[in-house]
């Protein structure tokens, strides 16, 4: 199918044609400061509140804002859209 052959590289070691694909032009980014959040707009969807959130914060079903924990609402909504 993909007629893939194994190559000697060195001497008892082997090594598939084909097998670094993935990596292919892969690049390490810098890990962010998480204090940089608000660069990306990642705020609380509360107006007036100013607290980062991040992917793993609550997020409303209607609008889906990503809400601090004291924002949330009482379900799957925000405050604002339970009312």
């Amino acid at each position: 199918m993909l007629d893939l052959k194994e190559v000697v590289v060195e001497e008892n070691k082997q090594e598939v044609i084909g097998d670094e694909w993935w990596e292919e032009g892969y690049k390490v980014k810098s890990e962010s400061n998480p204090s940089d959040n608000t660069d990306t707009g990642d705020l609380c969807g509360h107006p007036g509140c100013e607290k980062t959130v991040s992917a793993f914060d609550f997020r409303c079903y209607t609008c889906r804002g990503r809400f601090c924990p004291q924002h949330v609402g009482p379900n799957i909504n925000c405050q604002l859209c339970s009312d």
